[in-house]
């Protein structure tokens, strides 16, 4: 599948490229859209899993490229890991005219993204996502961060790629937390913008938490072809791209509060989408009482992974930094119904009565 991605007042647009066994083409891809040094940043998991088979592909189309690794982890999406990568880049001579390929999961995407952007004022990016997450969400959209300690995403532009390389084959050997990870992101954008993928993955969960071929394929460009639709419409979030927050608030505040290790980022997102039904409920737009499958599935993907004891005026706190945040009070993306969402600014009381009844 071949997905467009139209350009934008300040950015250009990109191509997303989706087929399995696509990874053996990504040397002959690259070295097309090249025409300077190639930098590739990875992790040490994603390089010890997956370098020699792109290696193999870029030694095929000839292609040369310097290797930057950073360890595997959230907590390592901040300045110090962005000062280092741009340290490596300038020992190496690393000029204007290179191009940047991101070989990893969301916090690879996210970090080389922003080292493209702000790199001598902007170099080439390409995407080549391997985790869930990042091949049906981080990769698309252009938006580039990395962490704070008091909030997450909160240093960063909006950055487009040249160029998106997804090969589903690549999530064989995710790990099953990461797998996981990934469908909460397929479960937000099922809820907020297409009935019939959330009943697929209803009707198909057990499938899907095996792996089946076709479904990962199905869910993978179906997904990203939702995302793409919705950013075309709204490159800079200002109102329609807003939709795509669904469980992100609450989530975020989650990984933040946990110092980026207590709790996954899917998870998190897991008990915000639950946060954002009860809430939903609260204001009277949703009855929950007719909706018990979306609960359900949402529990199903969360396992054992319980709340952890939180301190819900920490949370608000933490909450109203978050970049959508206004007059103290914060935005939340809330559901009529199925791809019905609706943008509500909540206040601390309904924040704590519908954390109370999750």
């Amino acid at each position: 599948m071949n997905i467009r991605v139209a350009s934008s007042a300040h950015n250009n647009g990109y191509s997303i490229q989706i087929k399995s066994g696509l990874l053996s083409k990504f040397g002959q891809i690259i070295k097309k859209n090249t025409n300077g040094p190639v930098v590739l940043l990875t992790n040490k998991t994603i390089h010890k899993l997956w370098y020699k088979d792109l290696r193999h592909s870029f030694e095929k189309a000839g292609l040369k490229e310097k290797l930057i690794m950073v360890p595997d982890g959230e907590r390592y999406k901040n300045n110090r890991t962005y000062n280092q990568v741009i340290s490596e880049m300038l020992e190496n001579g690393i000029n204007r005219y290179s191009t940047l390929v991101t070989f990893g999961g969301g916090v690879i995407g996210d970090l080389g993204g922003l080292v493209a952007a702000t790199y001598m004022r902007g170099i080439k990016l390409i995407h080549v996502p391997t985790s869930l997450i990042a091949q049906v969400d981080s990769s698309i959209g252009g938006k580039v961060a990395i962490d704070h300690p008091m909030a997450k995403n909160i240093v960063g532009v909006f950055y487009n790629p040249t160029q998106v390389l997804t090969d589903p084959n690549i999530l064989g050997t995710l790990a099953e937390k990461e797998y996981i990870n990934g469908l909460f992101e397929i479960v937000k954008i099922a809820l907020v913008r297409d009935k019939g993928l959330y009943e697929y993955i209803y009707k198909n969960i057990n499938a899907i938490l095996i792996r089946d071929t076709k479904a990962i394929e199905y869910l993978v460009s179906k997904s990203a072809s939702l995302k793409a639709e919705i950013i075309q419409k709204d490159p800079y979030e200002k109102r329609l791209r807003m939709i795509l927050n669904f469980g992100h608030t609450f989530g975020h505040a989650l990984e933040t509060s946990g110092q980026y290790k207590n709790i996954s980022h899917g998870v998190a997102v897991g008990w915000g989408m639950l946060l954002a039904l009860q809430l939903s409920h609260h204001y009277k737009l949703l009855d929950l009482g007719k909706h018990q499958d979306k609960i359900d599935l949402i529990k199903k993907l969360i396992g054992k992974n319980k709340l952890y004891n939180i301190n819900p005026k920490n949370i608000w706190k933490t909450m109203t930094l978050d970049k959508k945040a206004k007059n103290n009070k914060v935005r939340f993306v809330l559901l009529k119904g199925i791809a019905r969402p609706i943008i509500q600014d909540i206040d601390k009381n309904s924040f704590i009565k519908s954390l109370e009844n999750l």
